[in-house]
């Protein structure tokens, strides 16, 4: 069951590491060329991966070549889960923070400025640039 379990996620872990890395490349000078380093290296992480799994399952004793297989395993069980791992916890205390932001914003609370009269974060902001322009004249 556990074999099972790593079999799948490995691999959907990399799909998902594909996607977001597809998407932040897209905006990238030259995006088409860095869309097809990031798709050829999520690519064959992905080959590596289900040959070697086939090879062991099939008894096959071809192997990949072993900088391709060291990086496979690596890829798979050291850096793929701590950088999906950062973009959970990344996406997580993001979405945290605009909750906040919207909360606070509903209830209106009060922020106390330098002058210690308190008004809606976000209000009034025209109207305060407004008055120390007009303070300074």
């Amino acid at each position: 069951m556990f074999f099972l379990l790593i079999i799948t996620v490995l691999p959907s872990l990399g799909l998902l590491w594909w996607v977001w890395a597809d998407r932040r490349v897209r905006r990238l000078k030259h995006a088409r060329w860095w869309r097809g380093l990031v798709g050829g290296f999520a690519g064959m992480m992905l080959g590596g991966f289900v040959w070697v799994i086939v090879a062991r399952r099939m008894h096959v004793a071809a192997v990949p070549p072993v900088p391709w297989l060291a990086g496979v395993y690596l890829w798979h069980l050291l850096v793929l889960p701590l950088t999906v791992g950062v973009m959970v916890l990344v996406g997580f205390l993001v979405g945290m923070r605009r909750v906040g932001v919207w909360v606070w914003g509903c209830v209106g609370v009060r922020r106390m400025g330098a002058e210690g009269g308190g008004e809606v974060e976000g209000q009034n902001s025209e109207l305060r640039i407004q008055n120390s322009e007009e303070s300074e004249k």
